[in-house]
C-alpha cells in the first residue's frame, strides 16, 4: 500500500473492520427464533452474540503482540482465514454449543482483522491524518449497521439463518483475495518487537498513562452502549413490538446510519478542536439520550420511536467515543501500535460483554435498563476525563 494515498489506503482496509462489524449486525434478525430452532433458552442464544465479543477482546491481547513480532501481513491473511473458517463451521451448527464454539472461531479471526487494520494505520499515518484514520474506519463500522440487519432479515425471512453466515463465508474469501493483493506489510523489520515474558510489562506500562486509560474507556463504554443496544434490539423490535423480521433492518440501520455521520463528525471535531472537547461533546449527547429514553420509557411505556428516537443523539455521542477515544488512547504508542491497538480493543469488548451480560441478564420488557446504562456510562467516562485533568487541546 502506498503511504501517501490516504483514501486508497482506508479503502483497502475498510473491509477488515467492515466484516468484523457484518458478522455481528447480519445474525442479529435471526435472534428471536433461535430458542425455538435449537430447543434451547434465551440466555443460551444470547451467548452466540456475547462470545463474539468476549474472544475478540481476549484474541486481541494474544495478535496484537503477534503482528508487532511477526508483520502485519501474515497475521492479517491468517485471521481472514480463520474468520472465514469459522463462519463456514456454523452453517453446519445442529446444537446452540456447537454454534456457540464456531462463533468463537469466526471471532477470533475476526479480531485478527480489525486490530491489525488499526495497526497499520498507526504505522502509516501521524498527528491529524492518524485521528482522521480511525474515524473513517469506524465509519466503515458504521456501514454495517445501515445494510447488514436489513440484509440478514431478508436473508432470514426468504431462506434461514444459515444463509447469514453462508454469506459471511463468501465475504471471508473476497476480503482475503483482496488483501493478499493489495495489502504490503508496513511493519519495518527493524521496528519488529519480540514476544517475550516482557509483553506483561508492557501491557503494564501502557495502561498506567492516564491518556489511555481515559480514553479507552471512553471508546469502551461507547462499543458497551452499541453492543447493549444491539443486542436487545431485535428482542424489543421484533419479539415486544411485532416489527416483521425483513423489516428490522429498517429501524436498526437509522442507528446505523447516524453512528456513520458521528464517525465522520469525529474526524472533523478532533481536527479542530482536539480530543478532549470533542469527547466532551459526545458525552452530554449520551446522557442527553439516555435522559430521553429514560424519560419516554417512565411516563408512556415501551414503544418503536420510544426506543429508537433518543437512540439517535445517543449513537452519535458513542461514534464520537469510539472513534476519539481510539485515537486519544493510541496516541503515544507508535512503536506498540499493535500491543497498544490489542489492549485497546479487549478493553471494548471484555467491557461491553461485562455491561451487555449484566443488563440483559435481567428481563427485557422495556427500554429503561438500556437507558440507565447510557446515562452512567456517560456520566462514568466525563468524570475519569475530569478527575485525570486532561489538557483541553490535544
Amino acid at each position: 500500500m502506498n503511504p501517501k494515498n490516504f483514501y486508497q489506503t482506508l479503502l483497502v482496509l475498510s473491509p477488515l473492520v467492515f466484516t468484523f462489524a457484518f458478522a455481528l449486525d447480519i445474525y442479529i434478525p435471526a435472534v428471536p427464533e433461535m430458542p425455538k430452532i435449537f430447543k434451547t433458552t434465551h440466555g443460551m442464544v444470547q451467548l452466540t452474540l456475547s462470545i463474539f465479543m468476549l474472544v475478540c477482546g481476549f484474541g486481541q491481547l494474544f495478535i496484537g503482540p503477534l503482528s508487532d513480532h511477526f508483520g502485519r501481513r501474515k497475521i492479517v491473511l491468517a485471521s481472514i482465514a480463520v474468520f472465514t473458517l469459522g463462519s463456514f463451521t456454523c452453517t453446519l451448527a445442529r446444537s446452540i454449543e456447537f454454534l456457540i464454539l464456531a462463533r468463537a472461531l469466526q471471532a477470533l479471526g475476526a479480531c485478527g482483522m480489525m486490530v491489525t487494520a488499526y495497526a497499520i494505520v498507526r504505522d502509516l499515518f501521524d498527528g491529524k491524518e492518524n485521528f482522521k484514520a480511525y474515524s473513517y474506519l469506524n465509519g466503515s463500522i458504521a456501514i454495517s449497521p445501515l445494510i447488514a440487519p436489513l440484509f440478514g432479515g431478508y436473508l432470514v425471512y426468504w431462506f434461514n439463518w444459515r444463509a447469514t453466515f453462508l454469506f459471511l463465508t463468501i465475504l471471508g474469501i473476497s476480503t482475503f483475495s483482496m488483501i493478499y493483493k493489495k495489502c504490503k506489510e508496513t511493519r519495518a523489520d527493524e521496528h519488529l518487537v519480540k514476544i517475550d515474558l516482557l509483553l506483561i510489562n508492557r501491557y503494564f506500562s501502557i495502561l498506567k498513562n492516564p491518556h489511555f486509560y481515559s480514553y479507552s474507556l471512553c471508546a469502551a463504554s461507547g462499543m458497551a452502549i452499541f453492543f447493549t443496544f444491539f443486542s436487545s434490539s431485535s428482542i424489543i423490535l421484533i419479539k415486544l413490538l411485532h416489527v416483521p423480521v425483513q423489516h428490522f433492518g429498517i429501524y436498526f440501520g437509522l442507528i446505523g446510519f447516524v453512528f456513520f455521520l458521528g464517525s465522520l463528525l469525529c474526524g472533523y471535531l478532533t481536527s479542530h478542536f482536539g480530543l478532549y472537547k470533542s469527547i466532551f461533546l459526545g458525552g452530554l449527547l449520551i446522557i442527553a439520550g439516555g435522559l430521553w429514553m429514560l424519560g419516554w420509557g417512565w411516563i408512556h411505556g415501551l414503544s418503536k420511536w420510544g426506543f429508537i428516537l433518543p437512540m439517535l443523539p445517543t449513537g452519535l455521542g458513542g461514534a464520537i467515543f469510539v472513534g476519539a477515544g481510539a485515537a486519544g488512547a493510541l496516541k503515544y504508542f507508535k512503536q506498540m501500535a499493535g500491543t497498544a491497538s490489542a489492549l485497546l480493543g479487549a478493553m471494548q469488548f471484555v467491557f461491553a460483554f461485562i455491561v451487555g451480560t449484566i443488563v440483559l441478564m435481567l428481563p427485557v420488557t422495556s427500554t429503561i435498563n438500556l437507558a440507565i446504562t447510557i446515562i452512567i456510562l456517560g456520566l462514568l467516562c466525563l468524570a475519569l476525563l475530569s478527575k485525570n485533568k486532561l489538557k483541553l487541546f490535544q
